[in-house]
């Protein structure tokens, strides 16, 4: 399974991220890269049975990185990937659809 980041390669260019600084920019996708993981966790689990959903809470509670609770809920949840990335897209949509409204996009 490809590792799910690899999908956001070219929202640092697409934001307009690119003339920040190193540590500006990666704290820019760190939280956008949040808003997707949320957007992912809140859809696979609305479909999950309440005995899965139960159990991937108990996980979460735990305080588990991201990445484990990828790793997680991969092993449960097959179309996982295809998810994560029809997740990423409607983001990129949707700041596309934004910038262009307000006149911002970046070329």
């Amino acid at each position: 399974m490809q590792n799910p980041t690899t999908h956001m390669t070219d929202m640092s260019e697409l934001l307009g991220l690119t003339g920040l600084e190193g540590t500006e920019r990666d704290d820019m996708l760190e939280r956008i890269g949040s808003l997707v993981i949320e957007s992912v966790f809140l859809r696979v689990v609305a479909g999950m049975s309440d005995e899965d959903s139960l159990a991937f809470s108990r996980f979460t509670a735990t305080g588990p990185a991201p990445e484990s609770m990828y790793e997680y809920l991969a092993g449960k949840v097959p179309e996982l990937e295809e998810i994560w990335i029809e997740e990423v897209d409607a983001f990129r949509e949707e700041c596309v659809r934004v910038l262009t409204r307000q006149g911002t996009m970046v070329s």
